[in-house]
């Protein structure tokens, strides 16, 4: 409807438009301007105090302010779209300031009571089941700058001599993500997004993190992560020194050869197996990369692929 200060227009004739109020945020501001010397009239530092504490409270206390928090840490915790119940239960537990799961109270009772929140985004049962696994639309995508950082982590990243610092080179250009290289002050991607092709349309369903996915960023994740394993953080990705295509620069020494130096590399991954047999490495590396989400068919096709794989004897 179209709003005016006496007026709302667009309602129908068969409902009371006496039955409808809005609540304005408030209003300490005077609208004329000061008359003294010093300042102290109608528009002064005082009131101006007065109304954005008043604003900020009135924004706190607003009844949407929970359940726009809590969609927001759900789907920054890997659940793009959470279940109504879901964000229901979280809302109830930043409103009361207590969440209790498995006996254990969480919170301090107080309204906006972030442990309490935390606490329902990370206990209740949809974030914690492993069947909605088999539910295709539910998770998320993994963030861009994430998956990297997963890697190093996950495979035991050390230092090369020398080196005392991870330095992932000027990313945001190459997958479309880097700390402190914000485009907007909405980040990198808005929590509303849906992908403009696949299933999701007809399903309805947000995927944020997917509008940073494309043709070039998707190539630029595999060479990056292929240049990592084979070369450490490194600008390189093959032998032949000439395509700057991993996620680090050039340190001023070492070559790009693929015999495990790692001379060009800062940081490299000193991941050992214990499982030397084909399918004890993939089910090792399921468990650390998938979380032992790997289906079946693509374990077989790994497998097969390192059963055929003849290492190089000059490598």
């Amino acid at each position: 409807p179209n709003i005016d200060h006496m007026l709302v227009e667009g309602i129908s004739t068969s409902v009371d438009a006496n039955a409808y109020s809005f609540r304005n945020a408030p209003h300490f501001m005077g609208l004329t301007q000061d008359y003294s010397s010093d300042g102290e009239g109608e528009t002064n530092p005082r009131d101006a105090h007065y109304e954005t504490d008043a604003v900020l409270d009135h924004y706190f206390q607003h009844r949407n302010t929970a359940p726009f928090i809590c969609t927001r840490l759900i789907q920054r915790h890997g659940i793009s779209n959470p279940s109504p119940r879901y964000i229901k239960e979280c809302a109830i537990a930043y409103r009361t300031g207590s969440y209790e799961s498995a006996g254990v109270v969480f919170g301090s009772n107080k309204y906006g009571c972030l442990e309490a929140t935390a606490a329902a985004v990370s206990l209740y049962p949809e974030a914690t089941s492993p069947v909605l696994d088999r539910d295709p639309a539910f998770g998320a995508i993994r963030e861009p700058w994430m998956r990297p950082i997963q890697l190093l982590r996950t495979l035991e990243y050390d230092y090369a001599p020398r080196e005392k610092i991870v330095e992932l080179w000027e990313l945001s250009e190459d997958i479309g993500e880097e700390p402190s290289r914000f485009p907007s002050v909405f980040s990198f991607f808005l929590p509303e997004y849906r992908p403009d092709a696949g299933p999701a349309i007809a399903a309805g369903l947000v995927s944020p993190e997917s509008m940073l996915v494309n043709m070039p960023t998707t190539i630029n994740m595999q060479n990056g992560l292929w240049s990592l394993i084979r070369y450490g953080v490194s600008d390189c990705y093959d032998d032949s020194d000439t395509d700057a295509l991993g996620f680090g620069r050039y340190p001023g020494h070492g070559n790009c050869l693929d015999n495990g130096s790692f001379e060009r590399g800062s940081v490299y991954l000193s991941f050992v197996e214990t499982d030397s047999t084909s399918a004890g490495l993939v089910d090792e590396l399921s468990t650390l990369l998938t979380q032992g989400r790997l289906s079946e068919e693509n374990r077989d096709i790994i497998i097969a692929a390192l059963d055929d794989y003849t290492p190089n004897p000059n490598s």
